[in-house]
């Protein structure tokens, strides 16, 4: 056996990028996700890791890349002209930020090597085996994500299902069950390439109605063409409210809303992960000047006795729909 058949057989090309988008603000809660994966052999042996960066200078991405030297994050600076709809869109006010249109663009960064990719959004943290999700191969034309959380309120009392059954309409979803939560997905990269700028020219086009930013208007692109991702990755604060931990055993915690883990007022999260962004950011005391700020964490603040029967009621009947969602859905794998 000569040698170039002997490296042939000892180094095998990846072909799949994990990618992250962060500006200054959620930089460190994004290396703290992308690093459970950088700083596991057996995920490194499938996947590169990249982190695409918003919003800095020179000066930070250089700091940023000594300091993670040899730990297999790759940085990668990403301009706004990349994704950006423009200054004339409507932005619902949230605390998504605009950043977010990043992963749309993730393609024109990327070296062309790599023909999957699966995103995650900064705001999630690792908590169970990612290697079904890394090996998963999508179809071409689709988008491997999970329900939002949504689906679960269908048919309820209310302004919140009103407005969103209004919502879906608008976006051509008749099946509340058919929308997607954008904080974990997979694709092909040329899937990416073909629906990118559609996608962010709809949103220029919608802006209004797009509750949700780039999620609305990715969701009126895949609606039809999507792979059903099991909750278990991207388990977001709906189906962690339902107390469901044990039944579900999820994979991807995702700190849906504005109650981060370390940046909240309310105790909804478990000290132990509060505890794992406290020790993080001193870890790397470095990053100060963009630390997590972690809040004194307080009670919430307590409801009256009609609303909690109401929180109740609806509660119950979530965590049976969910049961039932987990036991009988075909996922693209478990």
């Amino acid at each position: 056996m000569d040698r170039k058949q002997t490296i042939g057989q000892s180094f095998r090309v990846k072909d799949t990028a994990v990618c992250y988008v962060t500006d200054p603000g959620f930089l460190l809660c994004t290396l703290l996700s992308a690093s459970s994966i950088a700083e596991d052999s057996k995920y490194t042996e499938l996947v590169d890791v990249f982190i695409c960066l918003v919003g800095f200078d020179e000066l930070w991405q250089d700091k940023l890349k000594a300091l993670f030297y040899g730990k297999n994050i790759q940085f990668l600076p990403m301009k706004a002209t990349d994704y950006d709809p423009g200054s004339d869109c409507y932005f619902e006010p949230s605390h998504v930020p605009r950043s977010a249109f990043g992963r749309l663009a993730l393609h024109r960064v990327l070296p062309d090597v790599y023909s999957n990719i699966v995103y995650l959004d900064g705001d999630t943290y690792i908590v169970d085996s990612l290697e079904s999700l890394l090996t998963y191969r999508v179809k071409p034309g689709h988008i491997l994500a999970a329900n939002d959380f949504l689906w679960l309120c269908e048919g309820e009392r209310g302004a919140f299902w009103e407005k969103h059954v209004d919502y879906l309409n608008y976006h051509g979803i008749d099946r509340a069950d058919g929308y997607f939560n954008s904080g974990v997905f997979a694709l092909k990269r040329e899937t990416l390439v073909e629906s990118s700028d559609w996608i962010i020219n709809y949103f220029r086009e919608h802006s209004g109605a797009c509750l949700y930013y780039d999620q609305s208007a990715l969701n009126a692109y895949f609606y039809g063409h999507r792979e059903i991702l099991s909750p278990r990755y991207n388990y977001s604060l709906g189906f962690y409210d339902l107390d469901r931990m044990e039944a579900d055993q999820p994979a991807i915690l995702h700190f849906t809303g504005g109650e981060k883990p370390w940046k909240t007022k309310a105790s909804v999260w478990p000290q132990s992960i509060i505890n794992a962004y406290i020790e993080f950011s001193e870890k790397y005391a470095e990053l100060s000047p963009l630390g997590l700020n972690s809040n004194v964490i307080q009670p919430k603040s307590s409801t009256s006795t009609v609303r909690s029967i109401l929180q109740s009621i609806r509660r119950h009947k979530r965590r049976k729909l969910m049961h039932n969602y987990m036991n009988e859905t075909e996922f693209a794998f478990q």
